[in-house]
């Protein structure tokens, strides 16, 4: 699952003495909650939870999207009275209750009233307010429940409206109904906690009304694409940041969008297979708006079975014409399925004892590979179920810092007179990247005759062709009793794929 994303802050000291830095209880409090939101063919989903900075422990705040088995969406958001480990607590155990009803076909209201069964034998969730809604992505169908919660507000090409009316809150017996409505495609969804409308200096109507327009006027502003995401930063910084916050803010949001598609090429068995596979694979997870990290673990995997594919499938049928087909779809459940064939024969990784990596690490970056060997050819699948991260604040959300493209490669060494020159890699180191990468190690450790240092802390992507380059490279300098020193960080791309294919880097750099 794709870490957590953190914005940096400082919170004052708790009541027992201790300082509990803002990054510390945006751990704390992620460990409570759902690692993110699923990514969904028909459905964008964001999210994003803002800790108050007058807090010193976790709090009771919480949110949760769930794929259930039929394809619908499940939309929790909840808040239990007060702050601390017995809020924190009972929290979690109303969340996972409510996942479990959702998931086992019950209706909001339903939910409801399990949960108010449930919170009647525990004392910490009395009082506790909650909001469910049952989207079917297909359709547009919703259904919300409310107990005591802020309604939750939909937006539509007309205008935005608040749904349904509360019941009264948890352990209090109250009898829980259901409004029914229906999502247009462009319309969106917005589940909140009252953080975000009780705001300092404003009154909670006029906090509502603040809320509505805020969010008519951002949804305004946001062009094409999923915008689930975008809207809950942009409101976040459209209201916080006019008046300061008080209590935790959670925002979730569900914008339903037309089909995206699916992707389908048929490609020579030639390197240009890998880029045009990677370009309309970057695109279509761009579309999605699946985050940074997931998006770089299906294009790794992807491009190291098509590299498979052209660099093996044809082996003993050079010049063709010889195809790979890639096709890649999202279900409807979330989970993105790859299907990479070609019309060769298999062949059985060999010697060096390197080869064969591609699908090695392939097996290890996504949630599931399954190789099929026929007569015609071999297909490889690859499943996996993308969740995008939410981001947790200890302070008012600003500018969202986008993510930084991949470089072109580079590769230098450090002044020629320095007998501890270090070759610094910079970029993506893919098979074209590989290729130069080979002739700088040729030349910066006399083909293996001078011991040298690699700076690999800057490289984005370590493709196989890449790990492959640094193998031959240590093994020559192993021959000539030399040392070829690895170097990159704890966390980076590099580091992460070294220890895998048994590389062990330098940390220190």
């Amino acid at each position: 699952m794709p870490a957590r994303d953190r914005d940096e802050g400082w919170l004052d000291g708790s009541a027992d003495g201790t300082h509990r830095s803002g990054p510390e209880l945006a751990v704390l409090q992620g460990a409570l909650l759902s690692a993110g939101v699923p990514v969904l063919p028909r459905v964008a989903v964001g999210a994003r939870y803002l800790l108050a900075e007058a807090h010193t422990a976790a709090g009771g705040d919480w949110y949760d999207a769930v794929v259930l088995p039929d394809g619908a969406l499940g939309l929790v958001v909840g808040d239990v009275v007060g702050h601390g480990v017995a809020a924190s607590a009972a929290m979690g155990q109303l969340r996972a209750v409510a996942c479990h009803c959702l998931e086992s076909g019950a209706s909001p209201a339903a939910v409801l009233t399990a949960l108010d069964r449930f919170a009647r034998d525990l004392g910490d969730a009395h009082s506790a307010t909650v909001c469910v809604a049952v989207l079917n992505p297909a359709t547009g169908s919703l259904r919300v429940s409310s107990a005591a919660h802020p309604p939750p507000l939909l937006l539509t090409a007309t205008g935005c409206r608040y749904l349904g009316r509360p019941a009264g809150p948890l352990a209090t017996g109250a009898r829980y109904a259901e409004s029914a409505d229906r999502l247009a495609d462009g319309d969106l969804l917005l589940l909140y906690t009252d953080g975000i409308v009780e705001r300092p200096g404003v009154h909670p109507a006029q906090g509502g009304s603040d809320l509505a327009e805020a969010a008519a006027h951002v949804r305004g502003e946001l062009d094409g694409g999923p915008a689930a995401q975008r809207f809950c930063d942009a409101i976040l910084t459209l209201l916080v940041r006019s008046t300061g916050y008080r209590d935790d803010v959670t925002l979730l949001a569900a914008h339903r969008h037309p089909p995206l598609g699916e992707v389908e090429l048929t490609l020579p068995d030639a390197p240009v297979a890998v880029t045009t596979t990677r370009a309309a694979l970057d695109a279509w997870l761009s579309a999605l708006g699946v985050d940074g990290d997931t998006a770089t673990a299906i294009q790794h995997a992807v491009g190291e079975v098509v590299t498979n594919a052209v660099e093996h499938a044809y082996a003993d049928r050079p010049g063709g014409p010889n195809t790979v087909d890639v096709h890649v779809d999202l279900t409807a459940t979330g989970v993105v399925e790859i299907a990479v064939a070609d019309h060769g024969r298999w062949r059985a990784p060999g010697d060096p004892p390197y080869r064969g990596m591609g699908l090695t690490m392939a097996v290890e970056l996504v949630d599931d590979v399954r190789i099929e060997r026929g007569q015609s050819g071999t297909t490889v699948r690859l499943r996996h179920r993308p969740r995008r991260a939410v981001t947790m604040s200890t302070r008012p959300a600003g500018t969202p810092i986008a993510s930084m493209p991949d470089e072109p490669f580079l590769a230098a060494l450090t002044p020629d007179d320095d007998p501890d020159a270090v070759l610094v890699v910079h970029g993506p180191v893919d098979a074209a990247g590989a290729v130069e990468l080979r002739d700088h190690l040729r030349s910066a450790t006399g083909n293996g005759t001078v011991s040298r240092s690699v700076d690999l802390s800057r490289v984005t992507l370590l493709a196989s062709a890449g790990v492959r380059v640094l193998h031959e490279a240590c093994d020559r300098s192993t021959a000539h009793r030399e040392r070829l020193r690895l170097m990159a960080p704890q966390g980076s791309p590099a580091h992460h794929v070294l220890e895998l294919v048994g590389l062990h880097p330098v940390e220190r750099i």
